[in-house]
């Protein structure tokens, strides 16, 4: 695996495979577009993301994780019936552990070169791990997987081993398979725990996720916080600066567990959350965990509801070279880029902004009529059907 950047002289790349961008020079391309938006907020990095080489042992999963960092596009070999099975219509063990490989990889290329703190390149790379991590739970990995984990602990970078040391089933199995999250202890790390996003239909906790992003009267993601408060309580027993990443609903999810445990959080990093409905946040960040909030140009769902404010809270706007459609927007891992710079922005600013509180009065107002009640109706004729076609066998979508 390798890291590099615009700018580089020959003499400047390391000898090993996986080497660390310098910032040398700003975004090719859309220059106007970039030097607009770092008028009114400062740029923080701008360069290559993160190039990832090696790869696991399937390489149609190689390909699939490559084009969630932000590399190329979809090949026809990747998209084909027993892949397209393993996404939309039933989980497929082998898919899923292939996937868990590739991410193992991924983090471990990250742990073998780390950067010097206080430099630009931290930057990137801290909101790259990050995100692969939150990414993590969409392959579902298994109590006692282990990952080597990028960490940085009393202001130096270590790799750390950590395991995964619990599934924490946040909604009941009644409705749906559960949404869950993962926690991870290591001997010298902080503990983490990640959270699942809105997954893919053939997911465990798809339905479930559905209804937690347009939940009657309720932020995103508060609905199975309340419903996993207890479970998420009695991991925390004993575990002190935990770390918390979530990705979209993962990060509303993440956002419930630090307005209720700040006491007990390490940090948290999140990406291309939904903010929280506003009078949900009783307090500003002015002390205590680090709170770092990702957004990507032209995402959708980081415009909806309202972020954490406070000195301790730092707000990122990602973009890339090519302006994408929102849907790539939300799901692509922008710092896995070709060209990307990284601006900080002010969370007071953002949530001020006209087009956010329209966006979340909509969602608060119109949510359940346009989406919670038409996800319900299909879900339940699905039930339906698939009792009376298959009795004694239903298919399971999740």
């Amino acid at each position: 695996m390798s890291i590099s950047t615009i700018g580089y002289e020959p003499s400047e790349v390391r000898d090993s495979e996986f080497s660390l961008p310098r910032q040398t020079q700003p975004l090719d391309g859309k220059i106007t577009r970039v030097m607009k938006t770092a008028l009114k907020e400062r740029l923080v990095y701008s360069g290559k993301g993160i190039e990832v080489r090696e790869r696991g042992p399937n390489l149609q999963v190689h390909q699939i994780v490559q084009y969630l960092l932000g590399k190329g596009a979809l090949s026809s070999e990747w998209i084909n019936l027993k892949n397209t099975r393993g996404v939309l219509i039933q989980k497929d063990p082998a898919l899923l552990r292939a996937l868990t490989e590739e991410f193992r990889v991924i983090l471990n290329g990250c742990a073998e070169q780390l950067p010097l703190p206080g430099t630009k390149e931290e930057v990137l790379f801290k909101a790259f791990v990050g995100n692969i991590l939150a990414l993590l739970p969409y392959c579902y990995p298994e109590e006692g997987d282990s990952f080597s984990i990028p960490q940085k602990i009393d202001g130096e970078w270590k790799k750390v081993l950590y395991k995964v040391d619990r599934k924490i089933e946040l909604t009941p199995k009644w409705l749906s398979s559960p949404i869950a999250a993962y926690g991870l202890v290591a001997e010298e790390g902080p503990p983490l725990l990640t959270f699942l996003g809105t997954t893919y239909p053939a997911g465990e906790g798809f339905i479930a996720t559905l209804f937690s992003d347009v939940t009657p009267g309720l932020s995103v993601g508060h609905a199975p916080y309340l419903s996993g408060k207890e479970k998420i309580k009695e991991w925390f027993q004993g575990k002190e600066g935990i770390h918390l990443y979530g990705i979209s609903l993962g990060g509303a999810l993440a956002f419930h567990v630090l307005r209720n445990h700040k006491e007990k959080i390490g940090g948290v990093d999140v990406y291309n959350p939904p903010g929280l409905y506003p009078w949900n946040w009783k307090e500003t960040y002015c002390e205590g965990p680090e709170i770092n909030i990702y957004t990507q140009e032209n995402d959708l769902v980081g415009l909806l509801g309202a972020f954490p404010c406070g000195d301790k809270v730092t707000l990122y706007r990602v973009i890339t070279e090519k302006k994408e459609n929102s849907f790539k927007a939300h799901m692509r891992v922008y710092t896995g880029g070709s060209t990307v710079a990284i601006f900080e922005a002010s969370p007071e600013v953002e949530n001020s902004r006209f087009s956010r509180k329209l966006l979340t009065a909509l969602h608060f107002l119109f949510g359940v009529v346009f989406v919670f009640i038409p996800v319900l109706c299909t879900y339940l004729l699905y039930r339906l059907f698939t009792h009376l076609s298959f009795p004694g066998k239903q298919l399971k979508f999740n």
